[in-house]
């Protein structure tokens, strides 16, 4: 079996080579990612920071879902509005944690963010689905 293994990567050698690269870039930004994007706190790791009062809760979602149910003394901004929001010197030195229905919109709003330069920038891993399941808190409007 290892053998032939060996022989199709010796016939395809530039097909082989590029899966390889292929793999490699992957794991590398995953890697990067892991290490400079936004650290993703839990359900519990985010209730601590709100009960303390140290951090900020931006909630991206629509009015709608908002009204049906958000982290308490949660702020709604809309994504297209966030960039500007948070840019303003009440936000700047408060630690922002970002919060969307399942945690991949709020990371990559948050990406962006850090690439604009904003720091102390989280994000609710598994975002309100995660929150709700776990039975934390929420207020309804």
């Amino acid at each position: 079996m290892i053998d032939a293994i060996w022989q199709f990567i010796l016939n395809n050698l530039a097909l082989s080579v590029a899966w390889i690269c292929a793999i490699l870039s992957v794991c590398g930004f995953e890697l990067y990612l892991k290490i400079y994007g936004p650290k993703k706190l839990t359900t519990s790791e985010l209730s601590s920071l709100v009960n303390k009062k140290n951090g900020l809760v931006i909630d991206i979602r629509e009015q709608s879902a908002f009204s049906t149910g958000h982290i308490p003394n949660a702020e709604n901004i809309l994504p297209s509005k966030l960039d500007t929001v948070v840019k303003q010197p009440n936000y700047r030195n408060k630690k922002l944690i970002i919060v969307c229905n399942s945690g991949q919109t709020a990371y990559s709003k948050a990406l962006k963010l850090q690439k604009l330069g904003i720091k102390n920038i989280t994000v609710l891993k598994g975002g309100m689905i995660s929150w709700n399941s776990d039975n934390m808190p929420v207020v309804k409007n």
